[in-house]
């Protein structure tokens, strides 16, 4: 193999790589919000149907979800608000 031919299978393998990376990363990138959507969605139903304790349950983890696993004072705050539209 003379050189220009491996300069050319090395870029193409790089082009490749990035490609499948690319490719992965938006994969993930969906995957994540769908599950985001999906919790929003049955926290939203529990509050509709007036269940506290599993609304309490789905908004810490559909917050937690949105931070990155970590719950701040402002969304146990928007927690608080939403269980309090519940009678």
């Amino acid at each position: 193999m003379d050189q220009k031919m491996r300069l050319y299978l090395f870029v193409g393998g790089c082009v490749s790589l990035a490609l499948l990376v690319g490719y992965i990363y938006r994969y993930v990138s969906i995957k994540e919000k769908k599950a985001e959507a999906q919790l929003k969605q049955e926290y939203q139903a529990a509050i509709a149907a007036g269940d506290r304790t599993r609304a309490l349950e789905l908004g810490r983890k559909y917050y937690s979800k949105l931070r990155g696993g970590v719950l701040s004072i402002y969304d146990e705050q928007a927690i608080a608000n939403d269980l309090s539209t519940i009678k």
